[in-house]
């Protein structure tokens, strides 16, 4: 197993994709910086509403709802209010799914008024949840778990090894520690963009560290389940085509369409159990029980398309 985790990586960075992967990410990062003026601008003009998450959005709601019926005082707190206000946070889910609910990538970069960010840990989150890296991730997954079914390299090493699992394994772990470094890249290319941008007058957010640490653990689970499922798709299918526009589909909010039919037909909210949801929900404001939730549900997701990929791969015709 070390040995094919150790010829993967190899096969990883000799590969040219990869690194233009790494540029491409790099350069969006600092575009991602470049756009703090324009947010700056419409907030100092009024346009711009910053929701936190789906938290921000459903309060929102809740609020505009009772507005509307005439209550001026109905402010609602999600999270600490919710049992006790049944009726009221699910009018306000629904309303605030009308406010969040958009199809592309959205990073609500985290803006005071005077102009700053209010950390670089918390734009860098926000930058992470977003699923523009997630993005990027997919097509470098599909691309290296079909580099070798292409190149004919398959049929050699499993023609010399007794285990298939141990293969889609070791490609499942090389891949893990390629998305740990392209986190990397990206949280140093952003800070130092974000260093430059404010001329080292930037807050690195020690302040938010101890949310930080461990939501972004989560949002690492929620990613690697996220993986797993185009890894199986590029699995079964044999086709980058489909694995590539699967997940970028799922990404940017398409998924969405089933979940209304699904929600619509069935009565079940399918979205608390989609990996984009979840990595959507959990902030740095999110309370233990969406955490949770969220780490169970990539826990879950990951056992189980492993499973299915893993199984079809060792019992398919390698061709």
């Amino acid at each position: 197993m070390l040995n094919l985790i150790r010829m993967n990586n190899y096969r990883v960075r000799h590969m040219t994709c990869m690194y233009v992967l790494v540029i491409i990410i790099c350069l969006f990062a600092v575009f991602s910086v470049s756009t703090i003026s324009a947010a700056v601008e419409e907030m100092a003009s009024g346009e711009y509403e910053e929701y936190d998450g789906m938290v921000d959005a459903m309060i929102a709601g809740y609020n505009d709802a009772a507005i509307e019926d005439g209550n001026e005082e109905g402010v609602i707190n999600i999270g600490i209010d919710a049992e006790e206000n049944g009726d009221a946070y699910k009018e306000g889910y629904e309303l605030g799914q009308e406010v969040s609910m958009n199809f592309g990538i959205v990073s609500n970069q985290p803006i005071q008024p005077d102009g700053t960010v209010s950390s670089y840990l918390a734009y860098y989150y926000e930058d992470i949840s977003s699923g523009l890296l997630l993005m990027f991730l997919t097509i470098a997954v599909v691309l290296f778990y079909n580099r070798e079914q292409n190149s004919g390299f398959i049929k050699n090493i499993s023609s010399k090894l007794t285990s298939r699992t141990s293969i889609f394994f070791s490609k499942f772990v090389t891949m893990g520690i390629y998305m740990l470094v392209i986190m990397l890249i990206t949280a140093v290319s952003e800070y130092f963009a974000l260093w430059i941008y404010y001329d080292g007058n930037l807050t690195f957010g020690i302040n938010v560290l101890d949310d930080f640490v461990p939501k972004f653990c989560v949002q690492l689970l929620l990613h690697i389940a996220f993986l797993s499922g185009v890894i199986m798709v590029t699995t079964v299918t044999k086709s980058s085509t489909m694995g590539i526009t699967i997940g970028i589909l799922a990404i940017t909010g398409f998924s969405d369409f089933i979940v209304l039919i699904i929600k619509v037909l069935l009565d079940f909210d399918m979205s608390k159990y989609l990996i984009r949801c979840n990595i959507a929900s959990v902030n740095l404001n999110s309370g233990s029980e969406v955490v949770n939730h969220a780490l169970l549900v990539g826990i879950i997701t990951i056992i189980v398309y492993n499973v299915i990929g893993c199984t079809w791969f060792a019992k398919r015709d390698i061709a």
